[in-house]
């Protein structure tokens, strides 16, 4: 859990940093930002999620075995 929350703060700080590199582009909009936002959440949820549904699976795998 503690490698997924690693990566969640990694990958976080990673797409700040490119979103605020708009440069010479044109500036994102509000619905943009939303979008990006919500999508980016989604990701880091997945990736939290992911060693509970793995240990939840192997667990299954060894009652079956």
């Amino acid at each position: 859990m503690l490698c997924s929350g690693l990566l969640c703060v990694l990958g976080t700080g990673i797409a700040i940093q490119d979103l605020s590199a708009v440069g010479d582009q044109a500036i994102p909009s509000t619905f943009e930002w939303t979008l990006a936002g919500t999508a980016a959440l989604g990701i880091l949820a997945a990736v939290l999620a992911m060693p509970a549904l793995i240990a939840r699976l192997l667990r299954r795998v060894r009652q079956s075995a």
